[in-house]
């Protein structure tokens, strides 16, 4: 199920998605999206009240499978390849932002972008009034940072916390990325797949 809350910074909406492996257990908050109250969306309910499930299949009935976002997301990212994306700071604009970091006089990156599939990064997806959906799903960002002679990296503040030993040459930074995204129906005219967080 998923919660839409006040949050304690600022005007924008807590989107969680809560899941559970079966009938026995605990619930677990899985993803967490930061909405303005525009961007919440307006989602179908059944009879009963409750949101309507999106299958992660071919019968989804979405222009992108949810269980394929991931792996058609880490592979944009990579290649640039594939149109399913809308232009945005999380696609076209990563894209750039990284290029301006692949080599500078101090150092170099390498970045490598991999899905996460099943488990606790399993995608989610609820319908939405106009019969696409909105879809939970995870990846994984790898940054490899290299100095070039007579530079150290510099690791983020909150990466040295949990450090041991010294950087000298190169650090590696792992992320991964929950992100929530609007997915519009298999056949609307509108079929590019849209960031919200």
């Amino acid at each position: 199920f998923v919660a839409d809350a006040d949050s304690n910074r600022g005007t924008d909406r807590w989107m969680l998605m809560f899941t559970r492996g079966g009938p026995d257990e605990p619930w677990r908050a899985a993803y967490l999206s930061l909405l303005s109250k525009d961007e919440v969306p307006d989602f179908a309910l059944d009879a009963d009240g409750f949101a309507k499930p999106v299958p992660t299949g071919a019968d989804s009935g979405l222009a992108v499978r949810p269980d394929r976002l991931s792996s058609s997301y880490v592979n944009y990212l990579m290649t640039g390849e594939g149109t399913e994306f809308a232009d945005g700071p999380a696609t076209s604009g990563l894209r750039a932002e990284r290029q301006k970091h692949v080599r500078t006089p101090k150092y170099w990156t390498e970045y490598i972008d991999t899905p996460a599939h099943g488990g606790d990064f399993a995608p989610v997806g609820l319908r939405t009034k106009d019969g696409g959906g909105v879809v939970f799903f995870a990846s994984y960002h790898r940054q490899k940072q290299t100095a070039a002679k007579g530079f150290r990296p510099t690791p983020p503040k909150r990466v040295e916390a949990v450090m041991t030993g010294e950087v000298r040459k190169a650090i590696t930074l792992t992320r991964v990325f929950e992100s929530s995204v609007r997915v519009p129906a298999k056949g609307a005219a509108e079929r590019e797949v849209v960031f919200l967080n």
